[in-house]
């Protein structure tokens, strides 16, 4: 059995799909996003703010009167489960330059006000392409500079949010992460695998600073940066996930969607809502699905959202929801970019300027986000507990399927067990399952009376024949192999 799936793992190039449950539930417990732009990630002058002042009354905006707890609470009331702090530490980061303790303290407040609501906080490190050429230089001491500044800037949070746990993680950069002077991304001129080369080694130098801290950062889920954060750019082949030995399974890849740019950035006239942007948006996710997240590493939209000037209301209205229900439902979370343009921050409480919007955000967040529990659900844990004592054979290899009611996809009759796959995992299926189950049919053997099952070989493998997928995500020399219902399955030869 070991060698079946580890076999199989290699064959297809998998680095990690063994994507753990709790991570999973993680992504899903992140539900409806907002990143709240024009906060920390705008020059303030910390300097003349006295440090005691900073607390969860503390004005988080300055041309506005609502407070950081004020703030937070409005947008879980809006119907967001995660806030994203875009955060500029500097204006020039140096290894000689610490961080702001007064700005340090803010984003802190907004952190702890946030978690104190069992909200979910991401906070980066914002750049510019001034900041990022540096990451490029031929000049050694600037090159040299630039990566001690960037280490040093994340060692300094990592230190000081070492004791705050998964509710907090880090992303490294920004959309800056990119480099036209490498590569042009608009006329593709240039040497493509070294810009993305660069961007790797940037993402392996926060990886490896954050996880050398100790406290929550040792677990903490980490995001890393696509190329320019673009969900296309970053499906190339050339793009690479950094190692994270530490804490296997706790990268998550960062980008924005702002498509079509035409649409979402320029200020021009602008329409959106034809069946042909539907259908882009889908299939963005699912591309971002079958590179990524099928295969264990997570992806979260960290921001988007779109140009409102010159604009329908209905199609501002929408794109973003649109946005929001694809890619969550297809198990991306997404953060709404708020700025200031559609959620009125002047005032308490924080509300939509447009009515519908909000009441449509207010909808989904009821739909996406994680339910918050109850006495009585904790009264029905303590009952499932009792009731499942049994012990799963698989565990603690791979874990125990959630539930009966799933396919069997390979017997081992020599043992009496029998497995499934979920979370594209191996799992193994309880033998109380059998006691009510009236059939086990399933087996790898071919059934010749299925005029496909002579060429389905991939039930050898322990995984089930493709019924109605014949699109190509990847060959071997087994033959290729498909997409159903989360898990891989071979096409027939025929």
């Amino acid at each position: 059995m070991h060698f079946k799936l580890n076999h199989l793992l290699l064959v297809l190039g998998f680095v990690n799909i063994s994507l753990a449950l709790t991570t999973k539930e993680f992504m899903k417990s992140i539900g409806m996003g907002v990143n709240i732009g024009h906060t920390f990630d705008t020059i303030r002058d910390w300097s003349n703010i006295d440090i005691s002042e900073i607390n969860s009354d503390f004005k988080l905006w300055t041309d506005s009167e609502v407070k950081i707890k004020e703030a937070v609470e409005g947008y879980k009331n809006l119907g967001f489960h995660s806030i994203r702090i875009p955060v500029k530490w500097s204006t020039r980061p140096t290894t000689k330059t610490p961080i702001e303790p007064k700005l340090l303290k803010a984003v802190e407040e907004v952190v702890r006000v946030a978690i104190e609501n069992d909200m979910y906080v991401i906070i980066n490190l914002e750049t510019d392409n001034f900041y990022m050429n540096g990451f490029i230089s031929e000049d050694k001491a600037i090159l040299t500079e630039t990566y001690d500044s960037y280490k040093g800037t994340w060692k300094q949070i990592a230190n000081y949010f070492k004791d705050y746990d998964e509710h907090l993680m880090f992303e490294a950069l920004n959309e800056s992460g990119y480099w036209e002077t490498i590569w042009n991304t608009r006329t593709a001129d240039g040497d493509r695998p070294e810009a993305l080369a660069v961007l790797l080694k940037v993402n392996q130098e926060f990886i490896n600073t954050v996880r050398s801290i100790e406290g929550y950062n040792q677990e903490r889920y980490l995001l890393i940066e696509g190329y320019a954060c673009d969900p296309i750019l970053t499906q190339d082949h050339f793009y690479k996930t950094p190692s994270d030995p530490k804490s296997s399974g706790k990268l998550i890849v960062s980008l924005y969607y702002f498509i079509p740019y035409t649409f979402t950035v320029i200020e021009k006239y602008g329409i959106w809502g034809s069946s042909y942007d539907v259908h882009q948006l889908q299939e963005v996710v699912d591309d971002l699905r079958y590179r990524f997240v099928i295969q264990g590493v997570p992806v979260i939209f960290t921001r988007y959202g779109t140009n409102i000037r010159n604009r329908k209301r209905e199609d501002i209205r929408s794109f973003l929801t649109s946005v929001a229900n694809i890619t969550t439902t297809g198990e991306i979370p997404s953060f709404f970019n708020d700025i200031g343009a559609l959620i009125d921050r002047t005032q308490v409480p924080l509300s939509f300027t447009d009515k519908e919007l909000g009441e449509s955000y207010l909808e989904m967040g009821k739909r996406f986000n994680p339910k918050p529990k109850t006495d009585n659900d904790n009264d029905n844990d303590n009952d499932n507990d009792d009731n499942e004592k049994e012990i799963c054979f698989s565990e603690p290899d791979y874990p125990c399927c959630s539930n009966c009611d799933v396919e069997i996809i390979w017997n081992d009759e020599n043992k009496g067990q029998s497995w499934s796959i979920e979370n594209n995992n191996w799992c193994g299926i309880l033998q109380s399952c059998f006691k009510t189950k009236t059939t086990t049919t399933t087996t790898t053997t071919s059934d010749t009376s299925n005029p496909t099952s002579n060429n389905c070989w991939s039930l050898a493998l322990g995984y089930p024949c493709c019924q109605s997928s014949t699109k190509v995500h990847t060959t071997d020399e087994n033959g290729s192999w498909g997409i159903e219902n989360n898990q891989w399955c071979g096409i027939p030869t025929n």
